[in-house]
This record gives C-alpha cells, structure tokens and sequence, in this order.
C-alpha cells in the first residue's frame, strides 16, 4: 500500500471537513470528490498582465498581502460605530496592554513597527477615550507606562468576538492546514524582516546579498 497517497488523501479530509461552505453531518463521498476536483484544477494566471509575459510572483504575493489589509479595513468599517476602539491600531495596542502587561510607547512602536508620534498619536486618542492610563515607570521617571482600564477591557473583549468572525472572513475557503501554512510563512517572513526594520539598514543591494548567503 503507498502510504503517502494515504497520508495525502487523509490532509484532504482534513481540509474538507474545515471548508465552512458544506453540512458535513450530510456531505456525501461525491461531495468530497468534487471538492477535490476543483481543489487540483490548477489556478489561473491573472489576466491583467501583458499577452505573453508572465507576473513576478513575489510582486503577486506584496500586491496580494496589501490587498488582504484594504479587504481587512474594509469589514472593519463595519464595527467601528459599535465602539470606542477606532482603528485596527488601537485595537493591537489594547490586546498588547491586556496580554502583556503595562508598556511604554516606545516598546508599543518596536512592536507594531510604527513612528513614535504615530504611536504616541493613537495613545493620546485611546488615553482620551478613556480606554487607557499612565503612570510613572517605577524604574524611570522620566519615562511613563500605558495601561489599560476597565473600560478599555471591556471595549476590548466585546470587540474580540466580532474581530475572530473578521479573521475567519479573511482567510475566506482556505482549509485548516493551508491556514497553517500560511501562518508558518507569515511568520518567517516577519521574522527575517524585524532586524532589518529594528536596525534602520536602508542598503537593499547588502540586503539582498544577506538573502544568497
């Protein structure tokens, strides 16, 4: 027996079973059939593109990537009168304060790769809105720890519900294991990109050597 067919066909239940368009207390082998039939049809190339020239598929996947944000901004729209929380931002900040713990601005903009005045611009807004508060660093005067409020969590909980149906949206029919995957190559490549962000280097011919090496 090829157990490889066996471990493939078993991912593709698995797949199945996680695509939300079937009643699978109902679906029947030709249900699944058919789902896999069109799963192996190969994609189709945009047909924005010059007659002839293939796209650059790492500009297909940035164009892609920028894309999914506006789709993402666009759902969003839909919440934001419901709340006090205004942005996707704020809505990171938040999570951060209620996670991780109090933190200064400063960390606030490593973290979310934003400017300082961007960060402290949506801090004085979420401060206003009374969703969070400073006080003193207790090891640095000079500096100030953000904390969230009772307020802030409550707004923040309430959204979180609203925000996982968001999530689930946006990775529209992929299955259980291509979500995986794409998490896992997210993941790397915001790995290989935060030192470079971090340490400011603007040198894309160095940077693009350091990728061949």
């Amino acid at each position: 027996m090829n157990y490889l067919i066996l471990q493939d066909l078993l991912t593709d239940l698995e797949d199945f079973e996680s695509d939300q368009r079937f009643d699978h207390s109902k679906a029947t082998k030709q249900d699944f059939l058919q789902w896999l039939s069109q799963k192996e049809q190969p994609s189709k190339e945009p047909t924005s593109y010059p007659k002839g020239q293939m796209p650059n598929h790492n500009s297909v996947v940035l164009k892609n990537l920028v894309y999914l944000v506006r789709f993402v901004q666009q759902y969003c729209k839909e919440l934001w009168p419901m709340f006090s929380i205004k942005s996707l931002d704020e809505f990171v900040f938040l999570i951060q304060l209620q996670f991780m713990g109090p933190s200064t601005s400063t960390d606030i903009a490593n973290q979310n790769f934003l400017q300082k005045t961007t960060t402290v611009s949506i801090l004085k807004r979420l401060k206003d809105e009374n969703l969070i508060y400073e006080t003193t660093h207790p090891e640095d005067g000079r500096s100030k720890l953000n904390h969230i409020t009772k307020e802030g969590q409550q707004q923040l909980f309430r959204l979180m519900g609203e925000m996982e149906k968001i999530n689930q949206i946006a990775m529209g029919r992929l299955g259980e294991n291509q979500v995986v995957e794409l998490a896992k190559m997210t993941d790397q490549l915001v790995h290989f990109h935060t030192p470079i962000y971090h340490n400011k280097q603007t040198d894309l011919n160095q940077i693009l050597q350091e990728i061949k090496e």
